[in-house]
């Protein structure tokens, strides 16, 4: 059992430096849940889609991530939002293949190679999930993913009908 919001905890420990220097605020929205899966797994994702949108916060006046979740009955549905630079129309469809970069890492000379929203989707897939972004460029960008129920404690019943699992909120 994964509690989602001690995993946020450790990746925003470990961007500390970076999120304070580039003074970009980390806001958990809503309650995360309990995930019955592998902890590094679910570490790495959110690693990944932290450090891309401080990789690609820019200059802008609001320096935000936000993550959140909703349970519905046949997943659990996250998001990460950030307030950076966004992501060229023509370049969405190609986020989450191998070695893809968008023209911002070109154009701005931001470190990468173009893996690590791929190993993203790759583990989604591997808890019964999928995952879309949303961007429009100057305004931000955000990643919305889904766990199949299967791996959320809170979606799953008991012999009652009652739901089982718990949800936690991050301490901050």
């Amino acid at each position: 059992m994964v509690e989602i919001s001690s995993v946020v905890a450790e990746v925003e420990s470990l961007f500390d430096n970076d999120l304070k220097s580039h003074q970009i605020s980390l806001i958990v929205d809503t309650p995360l849940p309990v995930l019955n899966g592998e902890k590094s797994r679910f570490r790495q994702l959110l690693q990944n889609l932290i450090d891309n949108s401080i990789k690609y916060m820019g200059d802008g006046p609001l320096r935000e991530i936000h993550i959140g979740c909703a349970l519905r009955g046949s997943e659990a549905e996250f998001y990460v939002r950030d307030t950076g630079l966004g992501i060229d129309a023509e370049d969405l469809g190609k986020v989450f293949y191998v070695f893809r970069r968008g023209r911002n890492s070109v154009s701005r000379n931001i470190a990468g190679k173009g893996v690590g929203l791929s190993s993203v989707k790759s583990i989604i897939e591997t808890y019964g999930g999928n995952i879309r972004v949303e961007s429009e460029m100057g305004k931000g960008s955000t990643f919305r993913f889904t766990i199949n129920s299967q791996f959320v404690p809170a979606l799953q019943t008991n012999r009652d009908g009652q739901y089982a699992g718990a949800i936690t909120q991050s301490e901050e």
